[in-house]
């Protein structure tokens, strides 16, 4: 994710001025791997503290599912639904500043991220995008499972190794960078049984589409639900995702609030994809952008 308006993870410097002076003050890097460990250790003290169910996944919470030397750049935590927006008040009580909140991470409004001037980076995630049972539902069914790993000699809830490869594959279904390649890999690694209770989970949690976008494996998928899928992991433009949405909203009435919804601009997203302030020509554009997906749409049903 690129950074709106601070500092980088990956370059933000620690100071040792106020401890040595400014004459004997040396900048010092901390290296990316350090503070991202160091930051889930400290995650999950302060959401442990308000009394938040967390679970750590992906990144450095993953070394069970993939290689140990795998490079992670921010922290990805699911938090019981219930007290998705507590979380968010805890950590920014804590040093943290939302950069965007649930709403406007991205389609599915499942995330907010918050960065902290130290450690980084920090998705905190209300749900995972590819279920469709309850996130409360999906939640206890992950944490009834959970055991431990030590990330920075901390010990961090993370979820059972075979909900970490669902959650995983979900994941890669939608990444357009590298979600195919692990897609590969991750299955390839698991026994027959292995897979037979993973497809067990998929159907009681409804995970379907992304199962089937994931692994080509089809469980029962919505086909236009997984035309969505297929071009968000495709790195589709806005204007081929949003024709794929409303091809796939059921009724009159979704329809319509989908492309209500595309003509509302979110500030926050853009930035995030500008990586700066965005200007009066960067807005002007993204309306055009917009403007011309959904008249594109009314014209092919029309």
């Amino acid at each position: 994710m690129s950074e709106p308006s601070h500092p980088t993870a990956a370059h933000a410097p620690t100071h040792q001025s106020q401890v040595l002076g400014e004459s004997a003050a040396q900048e010092v890097q901390v290296p990316l791997v350090v503070r991202i460990k160091l930051a889930h250790g400290a995650v999950d003290h302060v959401l442990e503290e308000a009394g938040i169910r967390t679970l750590h996944f992906k990144g450095y919470a993953a070394t069970e599912i993939f290689p140990a030397d795998r490079a992670s750049s921010d922290v990805d935590v699911i938090v019981d639904p219930a007290q998705a927006q507590r979380s968010l008040e805890a950590l920014t009580a804590h040093g943290w500043t939302l950069v965007t909140n649930y709403a406007e991470g991205s389609i599915f409004r499942h995330a907010a991220a918050l960065w902290h001037n130290h450690l980084g980076y920090v998705d905190v995630h209300r749900w995972v995008p590819g279920f469709t049972a309850p996130p409360d539902l999906v939640f206890d069914r992950l944490w009834s499972k959970h055991t431990s790993l030590d990330i920075a000699h901390w010990g961090c809830p993370v979820p059972a190794r075979l909900d970490h490869v669902m959650l995983a594959l979900l994941h890669a279904a939608r990444d357009p960078n590298r979600g195919a390649h692990e897609a590969q890999t991750l299955w390839s690694g698991l026994s027959s049984a292995q897979r037979d209770e993973l497809r067990s989970s998929v159907k009681d949690l409804g995970a379907e589409v992304a199962w089937f976008v994931a692994t080509g494996e089809d469980l029962g998928a919505d086909r236009d639900q997984a035309k969505v899928w297929s071009a968000i992991q495709d790195g589709s433009d806005r204007s081929e995702l949003l024709s794929a949405r409303l091809h796939a909203a059921r009724g009159t009435r979704q329809k319509a609030r989908l492309m209500g919804g595309a003509l509302i601009l979110n500030r926050s997203h853009l930035q995030i994809a500008l990586g700066r302030k965005p200007g009066l020509l960067d807005y002007a554009q993204e309306y055009r952008v917009r403007i011309r997906s959904v008249l594109r749409h009314l014209r092919a049903r029309s």
